[in-house]
């Protein structure tokens, strides 16, 4: 069913994508038929079109917005994004919240009266409320009882703040750029505390003027490159750095690669790995010029190898 006729917005973190997609916006709909809208959802997003367009369309044709409050939910970019929209949209009406009671509900949410998801009762108010949003009669055709069972299995415990859970967002969740006072900012979209950062100002007062074989082989008139540092930021805490490469006045900016030295003679390879941290961060900040519009075109001019390890 189109966007276009969705009635009800669901807004909520990925990570609890399973419990809306299979638990919640199911037992919604067998109250008041086929009018959930959910991201999670396998036929939300159609195939080609751009997802935060698809989101957009969605939050502006909704009438109601229910949004699930859970831990993950507390830093979600992209659920402050949704309920700002609805907030504006229809000037702080028609939103109803399921919270979780170990979530810390997050001003203005807080201002909403929501229920509470494991409680049986005010999930009843809950959907008594919809209803009466949507002009219908609550006829109790939902499973009340599965949502509150399957609510209390969902995280409740903290994010955890470790450089593997980075390197599982970087590869799962969304990332929104932003540009402020000379940085560049990568937000995950999932948790607003993981950023990915770069100070260019810092970086250019210190001048880290970078050449190794490959950058001689750049086929641009500037030939000057520049090292920076991309910092991976838990809270404002740097927990890993990695190294990138910008080229031809900043057209191209790529990972650093490894070198790979020959024991037998004096000879040294480049090699990117796809399944280092490096390349999977690479897949979000990289930028690439006309002439070489790829990793792949790219590392065939200069000669770096693509290394499946």
């Amino acid at each position: 069913m189109d966007a276009q006729i969705k009635k009800i917005f669901l807004s909520h973190s990925s990570h609890d994508g399973e419990f809306v997609r299979n638990v919640l916006s199911e037992e919604i709909e067998a109250e008041l038929g086929p009018i959930v809208f959910a991201s999670s959802r396998p036929d939300a997003i159609p195939s080609g079109i751009p997802w935060e367009e698809t989101i957009l369309k969605a939050l502006e044709v909704a009438e109601v917005l229910v949004i699930l409050i859970t831990r993950p939910a507390e830093n979600s970019v992209w659920v402050g994004f949704e309920f700002g929209y609805f907030w504006r949209k229809t000037d702080k009406r028609r939103i109803h919240a399921l919270y979780h009671p170990k979530a810390t509900i997050p001003s203005p949410l807080d201002v909403i009266q929501g229920k509470q998801i494991i409680d049986k009762e005010q999930v009843a108010d809950f959907f008594q409320g919809l209803c009466a949003e949507l002009g219908r009669e609550f006829l109790g055709r939902a499973n009340l009882d599965r949502i509150v069972d399957q609510a209390k299995l969902l995280n409740t415990k903290p994010s955890e703040r470790s450089l593997a859970n980075f390197e599982r967002l970087i590869e799962t969740s969304g990332w929104d750029k932003i540009v402020l006072d000379g940085k560049d900012y990568w937000i995950c979209a999932d948790d607003a505390l993981f950023q990915i950062v770069i100070d260019y100002w810092l970086e250019d007062r210190e001048a880290r003027l970078f050449q190794e074989e490959w950058t001689e082989r750049f086929f641009s008139i500037h030939k000057e490159a520049k090292k920076y540092a991309v910092r991976l930021n838990i809270a404002g805490l740097t927990i890993k750095e990695e190294y990138f490469i910008s080229l031809d006045d900043g057209r191209y900016f790529v990972p650093m690669p490894d070198i790979i030295s020959d024991r037998f003679s004096d000879t040294r390879r480049f090699a990117w790995r796809r399944k280092s941290l490096i390349f999977k961060l690479a897949r979000i900040i990289s930028d690439f010029g006309i002439l070489a519009p790829s990793f792949q075109e790219f590392a065939e001019v200069v000669g770096i190898e693509i290394m499946e390890s």
